[in-house]
């Protein structure tokens, strides 16, 4: 096995989806069941961002270039390294192939002007539903 220099630190909200899921997985002893072969996916897909954290093909980009998303078969992970650590940002269900992490992320900002960018840095689809302001008219 490759030995890496990285130091791995998951979020607090993501060590309790990361508990969530192994729990599961091991509350049967059947290691064929979905739970366990999501949890094999999760964990492989978390030993291998130390192997290549910077993969430019992972980097998000405009204002989120800091952080990497990493998508399992049924989950999205958003790291960021620094230094020698690797931080878990979030680990989130894949919704439809979409990682609802970044929906959070946007839901943050979507009062700002670029909040179309943001969505498209972070390969989010277009809302099923939009919304459409007006400009305010002022009554005399």
């Amino acid at each position: 096995m490759i030995q890496s220099q990285y130091t791995v630190q998951l979020s607090e909200t993501a060590e309790k989806v990361y508990c969530d899921i192994y729990r599961q997985a091991t509350e049967d002893s059947d290691i064929s069941t979905h739970a366990a072969a999501e949890f094999r996916s999760l964990d492989e897909a978390l030993d291998s961002i130390p192997l290549n954290p910077t993969d430019i093909k992972r980097q998000l980009t405009g204002r989120f270039a800091a952080l990497y998303r990493l998508k399992t078969s049924s989950h999205c992970i958003i790291y960021r390294p620094e230094n020698d650590n690797i931080f878990i940002v979030e680990i989130s269900p894949l919704v439809n192939g979409d990682c609802q992490i970044a929906q959070r992320l946007l839901d943050r900002i979507v009062t700002t002007p670029d909040y179309k960018e943001a969505r498209a840095a972070l390969g989010i689809a277009e809302t099923l539903c939009a919304t459409t302001t007006h400009p305010t008219s002022s009554v005399n």
